[in-house]
């Protein structure tokens, strides 16, 4: 049956049958009004829409609709707790100035195989602070040296010292007493000396050997001049990577016994206790020798505190 819509009324273009009757039976009983009604109740119900205002917060409009008397209740905050970040070593902002003074370089350097620090400056402009106060310092290492020299050089300048870096991967104590006595040839052997080598020894020689290598390169240095050796510490074995066919465990414990037993023989040595740092801190290392940026943080820092501990 077609049905139009002309101003809210429902209109039929013609009655018949059933239908008929029933349209006449609710005009006779007064019920045609409640049928208008309801179609026109339901044509003009206006949809809602949703308003997002300036601050965010979501309002819903409606035609006919009243607003609520009640406040909007606001979820409150809820505070989070404070997450407070790991001790990390201290060491002070770098020093740019240091970068650009004039600087005597090792031109007998050798070329870099992609293992070596850069060529040792021997800077000609001391730096100033304290405990330093300008005095020199060299440092010879291998690896552990060279990943941690940038931190190294930053905290030994912060603290008035001037540095002279001389590193080199894989290299071993004999490399060390090369470099003293180049340093000697050079006028640039400073009052305080830092080593640390030792590691790369322990795959190719025995403990005993070591220990000569110690000596000589203690005797090379000389007793007046102060000298800080850095423990060494390793966790690499075959168990623990797979390209080791040693355990260096038992030799490191040998390594660091008899350094600080050298202690009475050359009363210029101090160690730098940098195993107890590995521990109190557990530093990961990756390869059971070397350590990530956090590592070499540890290490740099290490190293200052040894220098400052003999600046008097």
């Amino acid at each position: 049956m077609p049905v139009s819509h002309q101003g809210g009324v429902v209109q039929t273009s013609r009655h018949s049958g059933i239908a008929g009757l029933v349209a006449v039976a609710l005009v006779f009983s007064g019920m045609t009004g409640a049928v208008v009604g309801l179609s026109t109740s339901v044509s003009s119900r206006q949809p809602e829409t949703v308003v997002a205002p300036a601050d965010g917060a979501a309002k819903v409009a409606s035609a006919g609709l009243k607003k609520s008397s009640k406040p909007a209740v606001k979820p409150k905050a809820v505070a989070k707790p404070a997450i407070k970040p790991k001790a990390k070593p201290v060491i002070k902002a770098k020093s740019k100035a240091t970068l650009k003074t004039a600087s005597v370089v090792d031109t007998q350097w050798a070329d870099d195989d992609g293992s070596a620090c850069p060529a040792p400056r021997w800077p000609t402009t001391l730096s100033t602070g304290s405990p330093g106060n300008g005095r020199r310092v060299l440092v010879i290492g291998d690896s552990r040296t060279r990943d941690s020299r940038i931190p190294l050089i930053d905290g030994l300048v912060a603290s008035g010292w001037t540095p002279t870096v001389r590193c080199w991967g894989w290299k071993t104590i004999p490399w060390g007493t090369a470099q003293v006595r180049r340093a000697r040839s050079l006028h640039q052997l400073p009052n305080v000396v830092v080593i640390s080598l030792g590691i790369n020894d322990m795959k190719e020689v025995s403990p005993e050997t070591t220990r000569r290598r110690m000596d000589e390169l203690l005797d090379a240095i000389g007793p007046d001049h102060k000298v800080l050796w850095v423990e060494e510490y390793s966790t690499r074995s075959p168990k623990t990577f797979s390209n080791s066919h040693l355990d260096y465990a038992p030799r490191v414990k040998a390594f660091n016994t008899n350094l600080n037993q050298l202690r009475s023989k050359y009363p210029n040595l101090s160690v730098i206790p940098w195993a107890s740092v590995v521990k109190e801190n557990k530093l990961g290392l990756f390869d059971g020798i070397h350590y990530g940026k956090r590592g070499y943080q540890y290490r740099a820092q290490a190293v200052v505190d040894g220098v400052n501990s003999i600046a008097g």
